[in-house]
């Protein structure tokens, strides 16, 4: 999925996608969009991916931040923020 998002211009990818997991193989993944790159250009990048799991379940973005992040933060750090927020509905 990483090289299929490095595909859009100007996107750098910061913390690379592990494999997913839970039933939807989900993962999180923080990218740089600059320059000529669009979110909806990152979106269709990922959709596109050829990833493991394919034949099961198609890539796709369920949600999309658009900001930067303080220096150090982790994908784990940004759900627990979240989760303490009550801003998850985790089932």
């Amino acid at each position: 999925m990483a090289s299929s998002i490095r595909t859009v211009a100007g996107a750098e990818v910061l913390w690379a996608p592990s494999p997913g997991v839970g039933d939807l193989h989900e993962t999180i993944t923080i990218v740089k969009l600059n320059g000529p790159g669009t979110p909806a250009a990152l979106v269709k990048a990922v959709e596109d991916a050829q990833t493991v799991h394919r034949a099961e379940i198609l890539p796709g973005v369920r949600t999309l931040v658009s900001g930067t992040f303080t220096p150090g933060a982790t994908p784990d750090a940004i759900m627990e923020a979240l989760r303490k927020a009550e801003l998850l509905q985790e089932e």
